[in-house]
């Protein structure tokens, strides 16, 4: 149990930061041809900080969204992924692409941990609160 008090804060600080960071990222491409991958990967994932807050409040009242949660994550995964591999930029680092590493690290990590919540969450019993 001492895991998932560490986990839920966690995630929900990672989200917030990811958010910040592509939102800070896409401010100095400034508004142009560019910018547009940060901003589609920034439109989506501003769900994610609300998840993890939910899920951080109340977890017994959202846990039947860990596994939207996961499946968001998932797909922003490889979203990033692709980004990374189509868009060539393995063989010059950049700064973009060590974001794209970090930010892919970490959304790994985040996936895990979604995963592990689930885990857990699904050994503890539902009671009903009136």
């Amino acid at each position: 149990m001492g895991i998932i008090r560490l986990l839920k804060p966690a995630l929900f600080i990672y989200e917030g930061m990811r958010i910040f960071i592509i939102a800070v990222y896409a401010a100095f491409l400034g508004i142009g041809q560019s910018a547009f991958p940060a901003v589609f990967f920034a439109a989506p994932a501003v769900l994610f900080p609300l998840m993890a807050l939910f899920l951080w409040l109340d977890s017994s009242r959202y846990r039947a969204y860990l596994p939207l949660f996961a499946a968001g994550k998932f797909i922003s995964v490889l979203s990033l992924l692709v980004m990374v591999f189509v868009s060539g930029s393995m063989a010059a680092p950049s700064g973009s692409t060590i974001m794209e590493m970090f930010l892919l690290a970490c959304d790994f990590f985040a996936l895990a941990a979604i995963f592990l919540l689930i885990k857990l969450e699904q050994k503890t019993p539902i009671t009903e609160v009136e």
